[in-house]
């Protein structure tokens, strides 16, 4: 009988941060999904190998107040948040992206 094999201890994962952004538009976003268009622009930003240390994955949508809710690894959050000012168009609607809250849980930055 093979042998189970253990997960990595908690020490030994990697930290992640959760930001919630806030999208400023001065027209409604047509973009059906304006998170796709958020991670490609900053993948294009940080570069191949930034963009993957940083682990970037789209979260949460909330269309009713224009927020984004996109998690990354802790070691590479000043770069996403420094990323997010350069950021001035989704599809063809200039916006402004404003960082509301870090955290380090769903639960915390959500409210």
């Amino acid at each position: 009988m093979p042998k189970k094999l253990k997960g990595l201890m908690p020490s030994l994962k990697e930290k992640k941060r959760y930001l919630r952004i806030k999208i400023h538009s001065k027209s409604v976003l047509k973009q059906k999904n304006p998170m796709n268009e958020i991670i490609q622009e900053l993948k294009s930003l940080l570069g191949i190998f930034d963009s993957a240390s940083a682990g970037l994955v789209p979260v949460k949508t909330d269309y009713k107040n224009s927020e984004v809710i996109i998690r990354t690894s802790a070691k590479s959050l000043d770069r996403v948040r420094s990323a997010l000012l350069f950021i001035r168009r989704i599809g063809t609607d200039e916006v402004i992206l404003q960082n509301i809250k870090t955290s380090g849980t769903i639960k915390a930055v959500g409210r």
